[in-house]
C-alpha cells in the first residue's frame, strides 16, 4: 500500500532544480500500523528534479525546498494508489482535483 509524489522544478531555461521535500505525518507522530510508528522527514533530500517517491497512504503537511527558498507548504491526504503531482503542491491549491487517480498517467 503506497502513494506516490512526483514531478520536476526547472529553472525558466528548464534546467533541472534540487529540490528536499519534507513530509510530516498529521498527527506526528502517527501509528501506520504493523508496529510503524510515521515521525517527520524529509522523502527527498536535495534531489535534483524530477522525482518519484512512495509514502504510505495517509495525511501529511508537505514541504517542498530549494537551496535559496521554500516553495510551498500545504496539508494533503493521500489514499493507497494515488499520485501527487509536485505542481498542485507550488499552485498552493491541493485536492482530490491534482491527484492523478492510480494508472491514468501509465
Amino acid at each position: 500500500m503506497t502513494a506516490k509524489i512526483r514531478g520536476s522544478v526547472v529553472t525558466p531555461n528548464q534546467t533541472p532544480v534540487r529540490v528536499t521535500i519534507n513530509a510530516a505525518p498529521v498527527p506526528a507522530p502517527r501509528n501506520a500500523g504493523n508496529g510503524v510508528v510515521l515521525i517527520p522527514g524529509d522523502i527527498v533530500d536535495d534531489q535534483t528534479s524530477p522525482v518519484d517517491v512512495d509514502v504510505l497512504p495517509g495525511t501529511y503537511r508537505l514541504t517542498v525546498y530549494t537551496s535559496t527558498q521554500m516553495l510551498a507548504s500545504s496539508t494533503v491526504t493521500l489514499n493507497d494508489g494515488d499520485v501527487l503531482e509536485l505542481t498542485s503542491l507550488l499552485e498552493g491549491t491541493p485536492n482530490v482535483g491534482y491527484v492523478t487517480p492510480p494508472n491514468e498517467w501509465i
